[in-house]
């Protein structure tokens, strides 16, 4: 049976980017009728979060992108030692004992010279004097020793005939000075262990699949094949789970995900999980790298909470309006159903923020706000119709500025409606003279 793996770290927070790779990996082991096996990638314990990797648990099962068998690096790390000893008996992997000084220097040189393969003095250094500074505990680490000549050709599943020089490939290292393996090396050694059929990874990681090849080839392993996704690009890595509490829905952020990686054969932007499983075609990812979008993301998740059960989407609404004194709170919450664009916008169209004395005295005079507050006082049965007739006898400048007086904002429900669902005791409230605290 065949098998694809995807790496997430719990060495930091789930982002977009990493989602989007999950929802890939997951469409193409479905279309290849294969297995996915979710790697967790925490071989370096420095930055180990044991409640990040509990929420890469949750989320893939709150997103119902589900894996046959998980795998864990931390339980497996002689076993990269193994590989890269097999690797230094072949002499295709080196001991080196260059300070990051040195390194730098052949960086400088190597830049000088216009070419990419740094000449370390460790790739000819005598075996028996690395294996006796080794002995003595001196530090190191451990590099491939990769042929620069010549050139690397092989096919990928999106970008298809792929050819790279070998001279663009560095003697990367395999296993650090701490003696953990890098994530290139341990992805590489998982798809061996794992026996998997399809490397997945970021179209950034292209350009050293010549490396994994010569790796392969040296430790006698099956070549599996390569396909490269496209990168979300974001300036700023934005958390999933910071997405799931703002009110943003799991569909619409896997819709969102699908539709800048992938190119739709039906003329449709609107897709379930199960009808990407459905029509999702490898030869339709896009090749181009996309550019993250808010307002996109925004649009996908306006659509889901039209469409959503009603009954759901209360139950999902209520805890974004808990703290707040309102009367009718489910006719409060429908009304703004085909309003908002996640559920964290639902307080924005009640939100107090109330004015210091001097603003609110540049708005409406004490003796406007004494007159409002008097003629809302005498509304003794508080319906809308009530409420309506009451703000009809005021002008469109007074009703901008009991608008800001009441909530802060210049835009949001209509008035009489807004008042109605806050109560006559909320508005009365808000209406006070002393208001100099922010809520």
């Amino acid at each position: 049976m065949e098998k694809v793996m995807v790496h997430l770290s719990p060495n930091r927070v789930l982002t977009l980017n990493d989602l989007h790779t999950t929802l890939f990996s997951y469409l193409i082991a479905k279309k290849k009728k294969a297995s996915l096996i979710l790697v967790i990638e925490d071989a370096n314990q420095e930055n180990y979060s044991l409640e990040n990797e509990q929420k890469i648990y949750d989320l893939l099962k709150q997103f119902k992108l589900s894996y046959e068998s998980c795998y864990i690096e931390s339980e497996h790390l002689q076993t990269y030692l193994d590989y890269a000893e097999k690797l230094l008996k072949k002499q295709k992997a080196y001991y080196c004992f260059c300070s990051k000084e040195s390194l730098n220097h052949q960086r400088m040189e190597a830049r000088e010279k216009k070419v990419s393969v740094l000449e370390e003095e460790c790739v000819s250094f005598p075996k028996d004097e690395a294996l006796r500074k080794v002995s003595l505990k001196e530090k190191y680490t451990i590099r491939a020793n990769f042929d620069h000549e010549g050139q690397t050709s092989f096919y990928d599943e999106v970008y298809k005939d792929v050819t790279i020089p070998n001279h663009s490939m560095d003697n990367s290292i395999l296993i650090k000075s701490n003696h953990i393996p890098t994530f290139f090396f341990a992805s590489l050694i998982d798809a061996i262990e794992l026996n998997s059929t399809t490397i997945i990874r970021k179209n950034t990681f292209l350009t050293s699949t010549p490396k994994d090849i010569a790796l392969l080839n040296h430790l006698n392993a099956f070549i599996p094949s390569f396909l490269h996704l496209p990168s979300l690009i974001q300036k700023e890595s934005i958390s999933v789970e910071d997405l799931l509490k703002q009110g943003f829905l799991p569909e619409a952020i896997l819709n969102y995900l699908y539709s800048v990686g992938y190119q739709a054969k039906k003329n449709q932007e609107l897709f379930t999980l199960e009808e990407m499983e459905e029509e999702f075609e490898i030869e339709q990812i896009r090749k181009k790298n996309s550019i993250f979008s808010l307002k996109k993301l925004i649009w996908f998740n306006k659509q889901y909470i039209k469409k959503m059960d009603n009954q759901l989407y209360l139950t999902l609404a209520y805890p974004y309006i808990e703290d707040y004194n309102i009367l009718h709170k489910e006719e409060l919450l429908l009304s703004l159903k085909p309003r908002i664009s996640f559920l964290e916008e639902i307080p924005f169209f009640l939100v107090n923020t109330l004015l210091k004395n001097e603003e609110v005295d540049s708005l409406l005079t004490k003796e406007e706000r004494k007159v409002i507050k008097k003629n809302l006082e005498q509304i003794e049965n508080w319906t809308r119709e009530n409420i309506l007739s009451c703000l009809k006898e005021m002008d469109r400048k007074m009703l901008f500025a009991l608008r800001l007086c009441i909530t802060g904002r210049t835009k949001g429900l209509n008035l009489s409606l807004l008042f109605y669902y806050l109560g006559k005791e909320e508005v009365l409230k808000r209406l006070e003279e002393d208001q100099n605290e922010t809520i």
